[in-house]
């Protein structure tokens, strides 16, 4: 077995500094997104009552 390590390679290089930044821009990206999607969907519930409630 060789005394390389991973991050000596350049596959290993090219994983940990393009690769797992990409990935954690990536996912910051992904939480700002859903979190104003739950923005938008709260106010839209607000100005907009549900019509289906039942009246007995």
């Amino acid at each position: 077995m060789s005394d390389v390590q991973f991050c000596q390679t350049k596959a290993g290089r090219q994983y940990y500094e393009v690769t797992m930044p990409e990935l954690v821009r990536q996912l910051h990206r992904l939480n700002d997104l859903l979190a104003l999607a739950v923005e938008i969907a709260d106010k839209q519930k607000k100005d907009k009552p549900d019509v289906r409630t039942r009246k007995d």
